[in-house]
């Protein structure tokens, strides 16, 4: 085994002696030592078809700069030359055989259990074919910039009567294949045509630095910088998911709109990390197919893949995803193309409020007992009976009828924009009036059909209000005030892993029931956390919990669990309203935690050991094992600056008549 490494160790490759491929590669952007870890699930090849060009036999030298593999087919050979160049390694493959050389390609098989490796490409063309250069993106350990270098150096002809393209390099491009079950994701260099003799293809993987954005300071971005690429997955060519390359919850799962916002806000700040590395591309790709594959006739928008439509959470958040990509690219083209999409999803957002009172109303009753599997309530913690006036969804309408009043501004539809300044103007009037429960100082988080309010003292809803300007800033300091000092009293050390979703216990009648036939496995998993389970005069199942603590600090389900996502916006609202020693103890121990790798813990886990999600003395309790939307705390170090302030929620200034908050 020859090993070849870069200054620091930031990545590592070991040359297989005993076969033609590399057995490692480390990579660590930090050098702290993570590079002994192997990203790969079985070697790195070279591979064609050998049917018309057989490998004959081979041998491997050692270089000055690195290693060369000479092969020698029937009709000649070629070479692959891996080489180090500073702190980038490259590959040179070089044709001398006298016969074209079909199906040539470099084969990443990636150690998806391990660490959910992600490729982030320049462009995409039908859906499969990645056009360089190519970002590839190791949560917690960093990231490779792949460079086809191939065009810088074209050869000279030979011979007589060549055919044009032998004065053309053979275009690249790559393919990210993935097996959610096996948890296989295979990522594959192509040439795209036969590699002919004198043909040379070079690629250069290089960590190089993503541009520091300019509302944070380079001490505090050299803290999150290696995990703020974190944010950004795109779904492989996967045989659950009809489209490829969207934004999703990993590279082998599911595409969740609810969710894309949480990528997209980030990207306003860095939309192109590297040179020619397209993330916007990403978010418009996730929005044109859920315009076709996923909105409802009526505008209701499903949450993932083809269902769930009832979560009125998606539509707002597809209406910020869309502001973002308009803000980031200024594609008017695409804007105007999809205006109507856009309203009927806005407008379905109006049309919930059903009492007119100026807050929309979810499908969901919220009712006690209301939610039972496989039903969801109307945002991701399903499993709280979130449903009718919703304080959390109606933030986010709120954001997203400033959102579509600014992309109407920009075709030119002046009475579209006063219609949703003026039901955002409606939302924030009635909004502290709604929500505030004079028992516990704070926003509550919801108030079901038969009008009673459920407060469960919920830290992101309090956090978001804030956030964006629905609370006076005076009253949101005394509001974040009284949750602070909770938290502080619970754990004065600070939250790791995110503070918990709600501080007190939810009751069993406001968590999601087992299904109308529970299976015996079920029964088990549920009995196994302490629970028993009852029957109602209708012979459903129940759970027996009533004052919630059984389930609580998050043993069973979302109920107290801890969620780094969630606390940006607690983070967000502190910074807004004036707190910022409190938001600076907030966010301090997730930056170490992210800096530590506990946020994630590879894919392939069995559910309910996933680190995406915590109970309060830090074991995994989640279901992925990865989410991208983790790592959304980061964007709130960004806030504290009021210029990104300013760029994310244009509407919480006097600017551009867009509001007047705070007036």
């Amino acid at each position: 085994m020859i090993k070849l490494s870069a200054r620091d160790n930031v990545w590592q490759l070991q040359i297989a002696a005993d076969t033609v491929g590399i057995a490692h590669l480390g990579l660590d952007t930090e050098g702290t030592g993570r590079h002994i870890h192997n990203l790969l699930r079985e070697p790195l090849t070279l591979t064609w078809a050998q049917a018309t060009a057989v490998l004959r036999e081979w041998n491997l030298e050692k270089t000055a700069t690195g290693v060369v593999y000479h092969l020698l087919l029937d009709y000649g050979a070629f070479d692959w030359h891996i080489e180090t160049q500073g702190d980038a390694f490259v590959f040179k493959i070089h044709q001398e055989a006298w016969t074209p050389i079909y199906d040539l390609a470099l084969v990443f098989n990636l150690n998806q259990r391990y660490c959910p490796t992600a490729i982030l490409p320049h462009d995409v063309i039908d859906n499969v074919q990645l056009v360089p250069p190519w970002l590839l993106v190791a949560p917690d350990h960093g990231h490779l910039y792949c460079e086809d270098l191939s065009a810088a150096g074209i050869r000279k002809p030979f011979g007589k009567n060549v055919p044009a393209q032998r004065y053309r390099p053979a275009p690249w491009h790559a393919t990210l294949a993935g097996q959610r079950r096996s948890h296989t994701l295979v990522w594959t260099l192509r040439a795209g045509r036969p590699f002919e003799k004198g043909d040379t293809a070079v690629f250069r993987f290089s960590p190089r630095p993503i541009k520091r954005p300019a509302e944070i300071e380079e001490r505090s971005w050299n803290r999150i910088r290696r995990s703020w690429l974190n944010q950004f997955q795109a779904n492989a060519d996967e045989n659950d998911v009809e489209t490829p390359m969207m934004l999703a919850n990993n590279v082998l799962s599911n595409p969740a709109v609810c969710c894309t916002a949480y990528y997209s806000d980030a990207m306003l700040f860095t939309p192109e990390p590297l040179p020619g590395i397209n993330l916007p591309l990403l978010v418009r790709r996730t929005l044109d197919d859920w315009f076709a594959n996923r909105l409802m006739g009526y505008g209701a928008v499903c949450s993932f893949a083809k269902y769930d439509a009832h979560t009125l959470m998606a539509n707002s958040m597809l209406i910020h995803a869309a502001w973002d990509y308009i803000r980031m690219t200024e594609d008017t083209v695409w804007l105007r193309k999809n205006t109507g999409h856009l309203r009927r999803v806005t407008e379905y957002m109006v049309r919930r409020d059903q009492d007119q009172d100026g807050l929309s109303e979810s499908v969901l009753s919220g009712n006690p007992w209301a939610l039972r599997d496989p039903d969801r309530s109307d945002f991701y913690l399903e499993t709280i009976n979130f449903g009718h006036k919703n304080a959390f969804t109606n933030a986010l309408i709120y954001r997203a009828y400033h959102c579509m009043a600014d992309l109407l501004r920009k075709t030119g539809d002046k009475s579209g924009t006063r219609l949703y300044l003026a039901a955002a103007r409606r939302l924030r009037r009635v909004y502290v009036a709604s929500f505030y429960n004079r028992k516990t100082g704070v926003i509550a988080g919801w108030i079901s059909q038969d009008g009673k309010t459920h407060d469960y003292i919920f830290p992101f809803i309090n956090g978001i209000a804030c956030a964006y300007g629905l609370v006076p800033r005076k009253q949101g300091r005394k509001i974040l005030g009284r949750i602070i000092k909770k938290l502080k009293e619970l754990k004065p050390e600070g939250w790791r892993w995110g503070v918990p979703v709600n501080l007190v216990p939810v009751p069993d009648f406001d968590l999601m029931q087992p299904g109308v036939e529970i299976g015996v496995q079920d029964i088990r998993h549920i009995r196994s956390k302490g629970i028993e389970l009852v029957y109602d005069k209708m012979g459903l199942p129940r759970l027996q919990d009533p004052d919630g603590t059984k389930t609580y600090r998050g043993r069973f389900r979302y109920n107290g669990a801890t969620q780094t996502m969630l606390t940006a916006y607690l983070v967000m609202g502190c910074s807004a309203v004036g707190m910022e020693r409190e938001a600076e103890w907030l966010l301090e121990p997730m930056i170490q935690a992210a800096a530590a790798g506990e946020l994630q813990n590879g894919l392939g886990v069995k559910s309910g050991a996933g680190a995406e999600h915590h109970d309060w003395d830090g074991n995994p309790t989640g279901y992925e094992g990865y989410l991208p939307e983790g790592w959304y705390f980061l964007l709130a170090a960004l806030m504290k600056n009021k210029h990104a302030y300013r760029r994310l929620l244009p509407f919480c200034f006097k600017k551009n008549g867009l509001t007047d908050a705070d007036a």
